[in-house]
């Protein structure tokens, strides 16, 4: 009898085994274009914190943390950029990224995707706290919603029938779904936030003006579009917006001037270059596991 029960219990250890049962897998994307070779931080209170690998050609790096599968407003992300970060879309290195989500924006099941919106938000929360007296809201999508409409200069909810926590949480499938003429908008404002955020960060200290960055961001990203109608695609084909350091000061100085009317006043000439997508990987139609052995 007792040699059945332990054949019984080797059978169904088996069965377990090969029935593909596993442990809960969670995917982070690093997203402005997906961002290749960056690194995935997190950060659920206590012990719980650490890297979860570089991310692969689609942004993407896999985690089977419990945390982070069943309880993800706990955690705080941040993605890094390095020399090997590059938007793998248009071919734009992404060195000096630092993309963070904030403690509080997931919820199991979510997406999770870090971007420059989502440093955004980030900011604004801190801004809210910092406020004398603080700023007190009934939930982390009020502010969602208010720095979505505002970077993206419309009503997003009602101008496109997707939620601003949508865009947050699923920014490339948001885009996805977009009209075209939203789609280049919402494109072009995340590919100058980029910049405007790393020369903010760079040149101003840690501590974003939100509104500031905003203003800069969609002035930037309006002549942008008006120069190049369709943007990233064009009759010439894909391009990409780089905006020189020298440009951003000078329209960030601006809006901090208050001046109506920032990139005309500053006169700035901003370059597009033809965008050199990178290769995919061969066969590859998903994760290429260049995950840098996430955890």
């Amino acid at each position: 009898m007792g040699k059945n029960i332990f054949m019984v219990l080797i059978a169904s250890t088996f069965i377990v085994a090969c029935s593909g049962a596993s442990t809960p897998s969670t995917s982070i994307k690093a997203y402005d274009g997906p961002v290749q070779f960056a690194d995935a931080k997190y950060d659920c209170g206590g012990d719980n914190n650490g890297s979860a690998g570089l991310t692969d050609y689609y942004g993407a790096v896999n985690t089977t943390n419990v945390i982070i599968n069943s309880n993800p407003e706990l955690c705080e992300f941040v993605v890094t950029g390095n020399a090997n970060s590059i938007d793998t879309s248009n071919g734009k290195a992404m060195p000096d990224i630092e993309y963070v989500i904030p403690r509080g924006l997931l919820k199991q099941g979510s997406p999770i995707t870090a971007s420059p919106l989502t440093t955004l938000i980030a900011e604004q929360i801190v801004a809210d706290a910092d406020a004398v007296p603080p700023v007190v809201r009934e939930n982390i999508s009020d502010v969602v919603t208010e720095v979505v409409n505002d970077l993206y200069d419309m009503d997003f909810a009602n101008d496109t029938g997707f939620t601003a926590l949508d865009l947050a949480l699923d920014m490339e499938g948001t885009i996805k779904k977009l009209d075209s003429g939203t789609a280049s908008k919402v494109i072009a404002t995340n590919h100058v936030t980029n910049d405007v955020i790393v020369y903010v960060k760079a040149n101003k200290g840690k501590k974003l003006n939100v509104k500031s960055l905003i203003k800069t961001s969609k002035a930037l990203a309006k002549k942008v579009v008006t120069d190049n109608p369709g943007y990233p695609t064009t009759t010439t084909g894909e391009k990409v917006v780089t905006v020189s350091v020298a440009d951003v000061e000078k329209v960030y100085i601006k809006v901090e001037a208050n001046d109506p009317d920032p990139v005309t006043a500053a006169g700035i000439t901003i370059v597009v270059a033809i965008a050199k997508p990178v290769p995919a990987p061969t066969g590859a139609t998903g994760s290429t596991g260049l995950t840098g052995g996430g955890n």
